[in-house]
């Protein structure tokens, strides 16, 4: 049973969850815009990588999907501190609509921020705004951070800086919708009628302290491990003693939970030790981290705690 300090930092995870938006950065071209980071596969593509990546604290998920031959794809996720180089961008995010493996798409989580419009990732016509009102940024979220209401960034294609444009009304509607790219405007929008209660940044800002003092400290008693649960989206965990849990030995069986995107930090995948062929239910445990098999199926034979099938 998880102690009421881990349900406290839970339920404070999955208020800041509820509350993100996921602001489009842009559409950029793998691998340059990793800067030489790997991406970690995702047990499922179901699972969303912003969502994991903000339930560590990330700000920036870089989120690519690669199509299978059997008609489904993957998923492979990072998260990251630093923003996407402007000069990795691709002129048309379309590529990144139809699952394109040579494009990673980037999403940030900027508090009471959200894009502005309720068509999905559309831009508009326009190469920039009031020229009193321009700012030279290094990135959309750094625009974000000098504006007041709205934030209105365009990517040049001549390789200098992105322009940010702070508006005080939604002017550009005036023009056309296009697809995202180079000298066309990303619009966020500051939810100033969203209220954040003192009691919501408190929890928080002890969920930050906590994810950070998890560098350190592990979230479970008497050295179990914090394992993702399956469907959870990254966002809970149950604590498992790996080194004898028949279906999860050796390690997590969807992962660490907080450690699935951290580069320096991989996790341990684990068996199921049931699912092994040739194995029982009654015939095979997890002694010290490893599938021990006691007795087999019939057509297997048993072998140094092992089921091979007859003939092998």
């Amino acid at each position: 049973m998880m102690s009421p300090l881990l349900i406290y930092f839970l339920a404070a995870l999955a208020i800041e969850v509820a509350r993100a938006d996921e602001l489009f950065i842009g559409c950029f071209s793998y691998p340059d815009v990793l800067g030489g980071q790997q991406m970690e596969l995702m047990p499922s593509s179901d699972i969303s990588c912003f969502n994991h990546c903000i339930a560590s604290d990330w700000p920036y998920a870089f989120d690519r999907v690669v199509p299978r031959t059997d008609g489904g794809v993957d998923r492979y996720c990072l998260c990251s501190v630093e923003a996407p180089s402007p000069e990795s961008m691709v002129g048309n995010a379309d590529a990144c609509r139809a699952n394109d493996p040579s494009v990673v798409t980037v999403t940030a989580n900027v508090p009471r921020w959200r894009w502005t419009d309720d068509l999905d990732r559309v831009c508009w016509g326009v190469n920039g705004g009031s020229p009193s009102l321009y700012h030279p940024v290094n990135n959309a979220v750094e625009c974000i951070g000098i504006c007041t209401r709205y934030a209105l960034v365009v990517y040049k294609d001549d390789g200098s800086p992105p322009g940010c444009w702070c508006e005080g009304y939604r002017w550009w509607e005036e023009t056309a919708p296009v697809t995202c790219g180079f000298n066309v405007a990303f619009t966020y929008e500051y939810k100033f009628w969203e209220t954040q209660p003192s009691g919501i940044a408190r929890r928080q800002a002890r969920a930050k302290r906590l994810l950070e003092e998890r560098k350190d400290t592990s979230l479970c008693p008497g050295g179990k491990t914090a394992c993702n649960i399956l469907d959870g989206d990254g966002l809970s965990f149950e604590c498992i003693d790996t080194d004898a849990e028949l279906e999860s030995c050796g390690g997590c069986l969807y992962g660490e939970f907080g450690t699935r995107c951290h580069t320096n930090k991989p996790s341990v995948t684990g068996v199921d030790c049931t699912s092994l062929p040739g194995t029982t239910l009654s015939g095979v445990t997890c002694a010290a981290g490893q599938c021990v098999a006691l007795s087999c199926q019939e057509e297997y034979d048993l072998r140094d705690g092992h089921c091979f099938s007859d003939g092998e």
